[in-house]
């Protein structure tokens, strides 16, 4: 006789961009845990910099790194919301694509962004503005 165990996630990560919900199903302690917790359990799942977005629970309330969790209400099983920063929303489906040309420069920073089709970034100073071409 053969039992299955039903495994369920901690919480859902609903991405705006996409509206791709993705289960996490890492052990998450909602009563204990902080808002950096949270952004740095979506970092790793996401593939995405903590800087580049904003987490909100289901009333829209954003998530801040110094609270706890259970401040805003989530538990386990809860939805949490992926919301990316201005000009990201574009530019990631940009570079997965392949438009190289939408993807920005500026000379000023000499700082250039490559995403890869797993949207890793990857920061360089030192690769020629000519390369976006």
């Amino acid at each position: 006789m053969f039992f299955r165990t039903e495994i369920k996630p901690s919480f859902l990560l609903l991405r705006r961009l996409g509206c791709v919900t993705t289960p996490i199903l890492r052990p998450f302690n909602f009563r204990t845990a902080r808002g950096r917790d949270l952004r740095s359990v979506v970092s790793r799942e996401t593939g995405l910099p903590v800087g580049i977005f904003r987490l909100t629970n289901e009333s829209g309330q954003e998530i801040f790194d110094c609270q706890i969790l259970e401040r805003y209400g989530l538990q386990l099983g809860c939805t949490v919301y992926l919301e990316t920063w201005d000009g990201w929303n574009e530019l990631i489906p940009a570079a997965i694509s392949g438009f190289s040309k939408q993807v920005g420069f500026r000379s000023n920073l000499r700082l250039l962004i490559c995403i890869s089709l797993s949207t890793h970034l990857v920061v360089s100073d030192n690769i020629d503005p000519t390369q976006l071409q």
